[in-house]
């Protein structure tokens, strides 16, 4: 499933300053952290309860079905579709909460260039200094 298009229709059905709140499973950087990452996963599942077994068979019914970012790509992918400001709110093992808002008029801390037109300030945040 492409997730752009979902996240393009959240955002033109929020009102001007509405936050979307998302939770995703997230990929890590590399393979190596990934696979780093995994098996401590798999241990914690083992130690709550869930079966060898039950492990497994939920890595196969995902796999193919949910496509995972990084939490960079998350991120790029909220501000592609127009969220100007995004807060991590929780993160556990390789899972991440952002809120992202729907707003045109703050002070962003990001260069201008990596923002959409949409999220362009008026004023802009420089090394603590405000330019108009």
């Amino acid at each position: 499933m492409d997730k752009l298009p979902l996240l393009r229709r959240i955002y033109g059905g929020l009102v001007e300053g509405g936050a979307l709140i998302i939770a995703e499973k997230t990929l890590a950087e590399t393979s190596r952290v990934q696979d780093a990452c995994t098996f401590p996963y798999y241990d914690y599942k083992l130690v709550r309860g869930f079966s060898a077994q039950e492990i497994l068979d939920k890595e196969r019914q995902l796999r193919g079905r949910m496509t995972l970012w990084t939490e960079r790509e998350l991120r790029a992918a909220l501000r592609r579709v127009g969220f100007c400001e995004l807060q991590s709110f929780w993160r556990s093992h390789m899972f991440a909460g952002y809120l992202a808002l729907k707003s045109g008029q703050s002070v962003v801390r990001e260069f201008a260039c990596d923002l959409p037109p949409a999220c362009m300030p008026k004023k802009i945040l420089k090394n603590d200094l405000l330019y108009a």
